[in-house]
């Protein structure tokens, strides 16, 4: 190999390796745009969950598969929830209202596990526990909202 088709080659695996990866963080209407296909994935999978039949799943008197179905789906809304946070975590966001994202994210972790609590709990517990949950999330929305992203996404109200 002579020395240009040497330098040749260095510098394409220099190119390449650089390509996709950069130095800078994105910025917020990207993170914004990327976040948004995450959240909207998230959604998927929940849509995806058997959905509830009936308001109160867990009430005396309704059937087993009826409060497996309502496991299913908190344990499986838990999962949706942790592969958004772990998308949107995986975003080099920049300085400006990151304190809102990094928020939200930390939220989303406890969110999780308080979604994973609902779904193990016992039957008399287990729908006081789930709706812990989703209060903690709307609440935790207000972050997503205040950050900028469109109504709907990533739970921004």
């Amino acid at each position: 190999m002579n020395k240009l088709t040497l330098i040749t080659v260095v510098a394409i695996a220099t190119a390449v390796a650089g390509c996709g990866s950069s130095d800078k963080p994105l910025t917020k209407s990207q993170v914004i745009a990327r976040g948004t296909v995450i959240c909207k994935n998230a959604e998927k999978r929940v849509e995806a969950l058997p959905q509830l039949a009936v308001e109160h799943p867990f009430a005396k008197g309704n059937s087993a598969k009826t409060q497996n179905d309502a496991r299913t789906f908190l344990a499986g809304y838990a999962d949706a929830l942790e592969f958004s946070r772990s998308g949107l975590a995986k975003l080099d966001a920049p300085s400006q209202d990151k304190e809102l994202l990094d928020g939200y994210l930390g939220d989303l972790s406890k969110i999780e596990a308080q979604f994973r609590v609902a779904a193990k709990a016992p039957a008399a517990q287990a729908e006081a526990d789930a709706m812990k949950a989703f209060a903690m999330f709307e609440k935790a929305s207000i972050q997503t909202k205040a950050y900028g992203f469109p109504k709907g996404v990533c739970q921004s109200g």
